[in-house]
């Protein structure tokens, strides 16, 4: 089996709260090998087995030489998405295929749960041993208590933003469900869940700020790397000067353009622009408890 180190970092966080940028910069620090969004649930319905999905893998990149092209060719689907999100990661499909094929080896098994979660954590170990890192983590679409059952000394960090600029990130970039009752309701149930995860939890864990982040970055990631165990690299906050393979592969990521100007506040309370007065108080009336908890000012209603 691969040695790897027990303490992966993990990023949680809401569509288009700030998820990919604290992964960015924490993927900058030396010591951490940082992947994207390559959730297990695209991986349902590919393969039977984990061998079958390093085959499927390889006889979908034989149609070309030139991987991209390959990629191009493959039909829409999850499993292209996974491949290209391993991309931004800085492993190659074929690379993937290589990891999938030699875990299998390892202990071929059923791509159920437990074997795409398998193959998930071995595509994020391959990221952070290509770079050389020590410790290895992404972004994660899994609850903070399974992943602390899976990895008891896993660094878990969640993201909180101002749900309004949220809101209107969503409304303006992708094609996501983006009335103000769905964001308000999952935001709250996503960092509700952390916060209460947070009380009883006795392992590694830290909340991040968004505003905060962009707006005092030594103050902010200092606490990040204390509560993480990581010494302080200054790599973090200037993440371009390390070529992240985001920046170098984005593949249509919706954070790329913004990543790419380095760390800033521009996109904060942008949602004064974009945001109509009914739909600033049909988001607060539901989200205004979570959002004062956190620091942020509402809107009065309006007479």
């Amino acid at each position: 089996m691969m040695s790897a180190a027990d303490d992966p970092i993990f990023v949680l966080a809401h569509p288009r709260m700030g998820g990919t940028l604290v992964a960015t910069m924490i993927g900058a620090h030396p010591g951490v090998g940082i992947s994207y969004e390559i959730y297990e649930n695209l991986l349902t319905g590919c393969a039977a087995t984990i061998s079958d999905l390093a085959r499927t893998i390889r006889s979908q990149l034989a149609s070309s030489h030139d991987e991209l092209i390959a990629l191009r060719a493959m039909a829409p689907g999850d499993l292209r998405t996974f491949l290209y999100r391993a991309r931004r990661g800085g492993l190659t499909a074929s690379q993937c295929a290589e990891e999938i094929a030699q875990l299998a080896s390892d202990r071929d098994r059923a791509l159920d749960p437990e074997g795409r979660l398998a193959v998930v954590e071995r595509l994020m170990i391959a990221t952070a041993r290509r770079r050389s890192a020590a410790r290895w983590g992404g972004k994660s679409n899994l609850s903070p208590e399974v992943l602390r059952r899976r990895y008891p000394a896993a660094g878990i960090v969640a993201v909180a933003r101002d749900g309004r600029d949220v809101l209107a990130s969503m409304r303006t970039k992708g094609a996501f469900d983006a009335s103000p009752e769905s964001v308000a309701h999952s935001l709250c149930e996503r960092l509700n869940a952390f916060r209460e995860f947070a009380l009883h939890d006795q392992g590694p864990h830290h909340l991040v700020v968004y505003e905060r982040l962009v707006r005092d970055p030594q103050t902010e990631v200092k606490k990040l790397c204390a509560a993480l165990s990581l010494p302080f690299d200054a790599n973090m906050i200037d993440y371009r000067s390390s070529a992240p393979s985001l920046l170098r592969n984005p593949h249509g990521h919706l954070s790329a353009p913004q990543l790419a100007r380095g760390l800033n506040d521009e996109s904060v309370g942008r949602w004064r622009m974009h945001l109509t007065p009914s739909e600033i108080a049909r988001f607060q009336q539901i989200a205004e408890p979570l959002m004062t908890s956190l620091g942020y000012a509402m809107e009065p209603a309006a007479s």
